[in-house]
Parts: C-alpha cells; structure tokens; sequence
C-alpha cells in the first residue's frame, strides 16, 4: 500500500473527551522505546469510568483504503472486565462505527517493545456524494488506563520483541513501576524472585474437632492458633 495512504495518530490535535464528567483522559510525556520523550494520551483508569479521546474531523479520499497507525501500552485489567477500543466514524454517521476491540487477542499487534504494541488498522472510506469522505477516529476505555503514543520514524527498526508470559493476565502498564503490580498472585512471573506477593497461609479450624470442650475454650484456642502459636502442647496438658 502506497506510503501516503497511512495515517498515523497526532495526540496533539486530538480532544480529551469532555462530553461526560467522569470522562479521565490525560496528555503526558514519556520515556518512548527510543529514549526520547514523546506526549502521549492516556485514556481510563481502574475504575468505571468511559473515557474518550476524539480526533479532529479529516476529509479523506472516498472509497480509498487507509492504514491507521498507533503504539498502546495497557488497556487491560486483571479481572478481564475491561474495554479497550477504537472506533472510526464515517460522515455524520455516529451511531454505527467501525469498532476495533485493542485489548485482549481480539487484534494482532504488528509489533510489541517495551511494553508497547504497535497497531495498523485498515479501514476503507466508502462511498460518499463527492470525491472525499468525512472521518474521525474515537479512542475509548473502561477499567483499565490505556495509553496511546504516536508513530514516529525512529521507531522503524525497533526489534519485535517476545510477547510476556502468557500468564500474566493483563498487558504491561506504564502506571505500575516495572510494567505490573509486584503483590499479586501472578507478579512471579513478571518479576521472578522479586515479587513481594506471598501464598497465603493455610489455617485449619478448631471448632467442631476437640470434644469435651467450652465453646469459649474452643475459640481461645482458634485464637492461639490464629496467631500462630504452637498449642499442641496446651492441647497435651488439657485433653
């Protein structure tokens, strides 16, 4: 496809949605896969909040394939309840866009560094009145901060890095330091022995074991137990 026929996102002219207040969309600068810094828009945040980006209307050929170029970092939780989505908007038509559903493997990402996946979504213009179509494109989130960086030429030859374990339930997120939570029961597989995340103890109850017993004995003693303490040689001396 021919080189003029790609359009490649510019977060500057794009508007942090305010049509709905709980709307949480952001322009910061980060530390790009180059090492220089690049603004990018982030868009959501853990909580249950829709939260939209909009470009700015294009007039593009009619009936002409593009290519939609961007690099996304995160839109993913761990509960698997998120949205993560773009959406292109064809003329005046608001109700029935095209929706390209960027978490999860609903698309392939072209190529992943960093912690980032580039995307090159095709997209025809189709059929208008005249020789140009009118079209925006619409970033969205849900539960989950999504962040969306433009495509610069320097980042051509960056290597196609492998995919993170398979295991981890959710991408890797520039709002946690290292890419993801290091207490969580699937850190170790991001970070190894440096995951604070430890197995939970296993605990055995008392209650309904010890005959002969108060209740009230009985529930002192889960107590004991619950701390920790050795009460087999108290259970020795009482039964």
């Amino acid at each position: 496809m021919e080189n003029n026929k790609y359009l490649t996102f510019e977060p500057r002219k794009w508007k942090l949605d305010a049509g709905s207040k709980n709307s949480k969309v952001e322009r910061i600068f980060v530390t790009d896969m180059a090492g220089g810094l690049t603004e990018v828009i982030s868009v959501g945040d853990w909580h249950w909040h829709w939260s939209s980006a909009v470009s700015p209307r294009m007039s593009l050929r009619a009936n002409c394939d593009y290519i939609f170029t961007f690099w996304l970092n995160g839109g993913e939780n761990q509960e698997n309840t998120e949205f993560c989505q773009l959406r292109i908007h064809l003329g005046k038509d608001e109700k029935n866009p095209f929706v390209f559903n960027l978490n999860r493997n609903f698309i392939n990402a072209v190529k992943y560094n960093s912690g980032w996946y580039r995307y090159e979504i095709p997209f025809n213009t189709g059929d208008s009145s005249g020789d140009t179509s009118i079209v925006h494109f619409e970033f969205n989130a849900w539960s989950a901060y999504a962040a969306f960086m433009p495509d610069k030429p320097e980042f051509a030859n960056l290597p196609d890095e492998e995919r993170p374990d398979v295991r981890i339930p959710q991408r890797h997120n520039i709002r946690f330091d290292g890419g993801y939570p290091r207490d969580r029961w699937y850190s170790h597989y991001a970070f190894g022995n440096t995951a604070t995340y430890k197995e939970p103890q296993a605990t055995t109850s008392l209650s309904g074991t010890l005959s002969g017993l108060t209740e009230d004995t009985i529930d002192k003693l889960q107590r004991l137990y619950d701390m920790g303490l050795d009460v087999d040689s108290v259970l020795e001396r009482i039964l």
